[in-house]
């Protein structure tokens, strides 16, 4: 007897030993094995990691979470998702390793590469981010799905997917969203709900609020692992209520895949000087605003509520609590091949980070509290803001019928706040501002539809020019509303009736527009002509953001340009501000050059061409310019706008022997020294889809010049103008067109050559020289085909195209008769990588006298 049972035990043993295994070795990804010049380009990221062969547990569906079957499998790119329900009711979600690009890469990195290289820059993900994380979440005390690496095994259940789930490697969790998980609630809850939804709970639900401080704790672990990737979509709200009976919500942070990301290599690095959310996990933190980039509009909805004492504790219990002990458990989680290989490295830098905490901290503080924004309800709500001294501003937020206690308080320092931003939405809303103070921080409010009443008592003297100490009241309460009953402006109000709300939820949480902080970057431009030879270009811009202020608040530009022949340097400054009073916007511009005319071919629609003289020289004026303008633009309505300015400009011709100036010395006016006053103004209509790509549309401009008499130019002129565009598209996506370009321009009075009416060059009349043709008035026009062809895989992803233009232009000199129409062709090719915000051109224009190359960058960003 005994032995037959022991035989039986031995056959069993033995045969399940045989059938089923537990765990198999596997290679995630054997495809991100690249040579050295390949890695120093696109990163080495974590590629050991991913072709390193790791010993891995294989999914029992029998034994897992008390038994668990096929629910839903989900393909999203190169991610494989699959839902599956438990014996109990709830549900788990099974996630690739491998993770599609659209997850791992910012979608305007997209961009930057072509398919197989933005496939390849999965492998900046680290493999085993949420295995890493989880332990050091746990310790803190933050709610969150707990993964298990696995492999999936090969199962019948899986249908028609069974080849492509065949031992597929991942993690798999407890599913935290609600609607996939039926009526259970993730750790006891009382309802689970995802970013967007909840917002809109809230405006209709004022005194529920998230757990700030929870949030909080969760945004420094997103900091503290380098976790870039919290949009909206990366969160899930979990609802409990306090021994009060109050409902707070409490964040559960989605998919910590994001966390431990290396960006390196050439073109990662180049990317993310554009793209400020490419940061790499190393020991020395990344600027704060790049990390907390695709969080920023949660953070500030939450944020703001947290006090300096409550932040400071928040940081100082997560240092306590990540210790060298709670850091090597969260490794020791990991299989012992990825150990071996990265153990030590990602220790010291965790470590390093938990350390410099304090510091990231304050910065991330700082940026939160330096432009605050507080969200009232659609109910009828009652807004106090106390200008309290010069130090404090005090924000109440109350029901109208519950006015004994505020749903939002909180006192802002004006040291660390210089705008607080404060929407009342929707219902009959009532604000009161008061206080009288020296100096104060801008309050906004921003009314919804409804019968608001404003009141402000508020003053802030402020000082004159900000310097002397003569009071002068200054303008810190601004209201935006376009159906107020009420108002009481106090001496520094300022009121708009330009009410702007989207009516969207996911545009109203997550606007497009940036309307704070600003960018910096340098822009390089090259072009090259066989009229003007190779100019290279290089400068710095730099943009603020501020709010309604579109599509920028200001705009600084310097460019540094070089001609390669003749050989000559120019320098350009201009700087646009936009609405510095209502409607009211303004343009600063200087410029030194020898690139802004530097050919004459004299008077006349019908001067004679000589290429040999051309080649030689002989049309060469040798002019230097000095230029400063100041132009002011008024918004009369939408789309128009009416611009005056003044313009200063010094000017040298000294003509060199056989030139063509020196020849026509006498007989022409403006040689030598020359300095110029120019009153400007314009009128302009711009219905452009896209005003900086010009992707369609219609945009029209006139101006009129009046230059008075000065010392050095006795008689005073005048100069009209006018140029209009119109681009018609016939494809989705705006790459293939037709496009019209008409302008022209007439002189009055005696005026110097160089201020004439030109035509010729790429401007107006292609296929002739640049300056070509001088009178005292011009007309041209300019059609031009672009047709879409295909997309091109270079090492960035490309649209190709061709086009074909044709050129028709004359100009009108008093002392001439002529009918002559001057007229060209040609056509070129292009290409527009990153969303056509950086386009390359080239292209060939034949005329009568010459046929002219043109190729050049052009960006629009």
């Amino acid at each position: 007897m005994i032995k037959r049972i022991l035989f039986l035990i031995f056959f069993y043993s033995t045969f399940f030993c045989q059938s089923y295994q537990d765990s198999v070795k596997i290679i995630p990804g054997k495809e991100f094995e690249a040579n050295f010049f390949y890695k120093l380009f696109f990163g080495e990221h974590w590629r050991e990691l991913w072709k390193t062969p790791v010993k891995l547990e294989i999914l029992n569906l029998n034994q897992f979470g008390g038994g668990i079957k096929v629910h839903k499998v989900i393909k999203e790119g190169l991610t494989i998702l699959v839902y599956f329900k438990g014996n109990d009711g709830r549900l788990w979600k099974f996630r690739s390793l491998k993770r599609d690009p659209v997850e791992i890469m910012p979608k305007d990195a997209q961009y930057l590469v072509v398919k197989n290289i933005i496939e390849d820059q999965a492998s900046s993900a680290n493999p085993v981010a949420t295995i890493i994380s989880a332990p050091l979440l746990t310790k803190v005390g933050l709610l969150h799905p707990t993964p298990t690496l696995c492999v999936l095994p090969e199962d019948e259940s899986f249908g028609e997917h069974k080849e492509e789930l065949k031992l597929l490697p991942g993690t798999i969790e407890i599913s935290v969203d609600e609607e996939r998980a039926g009526n259970w609630n993730f750790e006891g809850s009382v309802s689970c709900t995802p970013t967007c939804d909840l917002f809109t709970w809230f405006e209709n639900n004022p005194n529920e609020r998230i757990d700030a401080t929870e949030y909080l704790k969760a945004r420094l672990m997103d900091v503290y692992l380098g976790d870039w990737e919290r949009n909206m979509d990366q969160w899930q709200w979990v609802q409990y209520s306090d021994i009060n009976g109050q409902n707070k919500w409490h964040p559960v942070p989605q998919d910590k895949s994001h966390a431990f990301s290396r960006f390196d290599g050439v073109v990662p690095q180049m990317a993310s000087y554009y793209i400020p959310q490419l940061v790499t996990f190393d020991e020395v933190y990344s600027g704060i605003e790049n990390l907390t980039w695709n969080g920023r509009y949660i953070d500030r909805r939450v944020l703001p509520l947290v006090n300096k004492s409550e932040w400071d504790s928040v940081t100082q219990f997560l240092k306590k609590s990540l210790t060298d002990d709670v850091i090597n458990l969260a490794l020791g989680n990991i299989p012992r091949e990825y150990f071996n290989l990265i153990g030590k490295e990602v220790k010291e830098a965790l470590i390093e980070r938990r350390n410099k905490l304090t510091e990231i901290s304050d910065d991330y503080y700082k940026l939160i509290r330096s432009c605050v924004d507080i969200y009232a309800s659609n109910g009828n709500d009652s807004l106090s803001v106390k200008r309290i001294d010069n130090n404090k501003t005090e924000i109440k937020i109350f029901e109208q019928n519950k006015i004994s206690q505020p749903y939002l308080f909180t006192i802002l320092n004006n040291s660390e706040t210089s705008e607080v931003r404060i929407y009342l939405l929707d219902g009959d809303d009532k604000t009161n501002i008061t206080g009288n103070v020296d100096d104060g921080i801008i309050v906004r409010v921003i009314g919804g539809t409804g019968n608001d009443r404003y009141i402000d008592d508020s003053n802030v003297d402020g000082y004159c020019l900000h310097v002397t100490p003569i009071p002068n009241a200054e303008n810190r309460s601004i209201i935006y509303d376009d159906s107020a009953s009420l108002i009481k402006k106090g001496s520094g109000t300022e009121f708009y009736d330009n009410y702007k709300f989207s009516d969207d939820a996911y545009e109203r949480y997550s606007p497009k527009q940036r309307d704070r902080g600003s960018s910096f970057w340098i822009k390089p431009f090259w072009s090259y002509t066989s009229d003007e030879g190779l100019i290279l270009a290089l400068g710095p811009e730099y943009t603020s953001y501020g709010f309604r202020k579109e599509p920028y608040e200001t705009r600084t530009t310097f460019w540094f340009a070089y001609q390669v022949d003749p050989k000559s340097f120019s320098f350009h400054f201009n700087s646009d501000y936009i609405k510095i009073l209502p409607k009211l916007n303004m343009n600063i511009k200087f410029f030194r050059t020898h690139l802004l005319f530097d050919r004459f071919f004299g008077f006349g629609n019908e001067t004679e061409y000589s290429e040999k003289l051309e080649n030689d020289g002989y049309y060469k004026v040798g002019q230097r310019v000095y230029s400063t303008s100041v132009t002011f633009q008024y918004e009369l309505k939408t789309k128009f706008k009416v611009g005056f300015g003044l313009s200063y400009e010094e000017i040298s011709f000294d003509p060199e022997a056989n030139t063509i100036l020196a020849e026509f010395k006498d007989r022409i006016h403006g040689i030598g020294e020359y300095w110029l006053f120019g009153n400007n103004f314009s009128l302009e209509y711009d219905k452009r889809l896209f005003a900086e790509e010009y992707s369609s549309g219609f945009f029209a401009k006139a101006f009129f010049t009046f230059y008075p008499k000065t010392n050095d130019h006795h008689e005073e002129f005048y100069k009209v103008g006018f140029e209009s565009k119109l681009k018609i598209p016939f494809n989705a996506d705006h790459s293939s067109s037709i496009s019209c370009k008409v302008g022209g321009e007439n002189v009055w009075g005696k005026y110097p050559f160089f201020k004439a009416a030109f035509l010729g060059g790429k401007e107006n009349l292609r296929g002739f020289s640049r300056e070509r043709f001088a009178g005292d008035g011009s007309l041209f026009g300019q059609i031009e085909l672009d047709v879409f062809l295909s997309d091109l895989n270079l090492i960035m992803p490309h649209k190709f195209g061709i086009k074909m233009f044709y050129d028709i232009g004359r100009v009108f000199e008093k002392e001439e008769t002529s009918n002559v129409i001057h007229s060209s062709y040609g056509g070129g090719l292009w290409v527009t990588p990153l969303e056509k915000k950086i386009g390359l051109s080239f292209s060939i224009a034949k005329s009568k006298e010459r046929t002219l190359y043109y190729m050049s960058t052009t960006y629009a960003l």
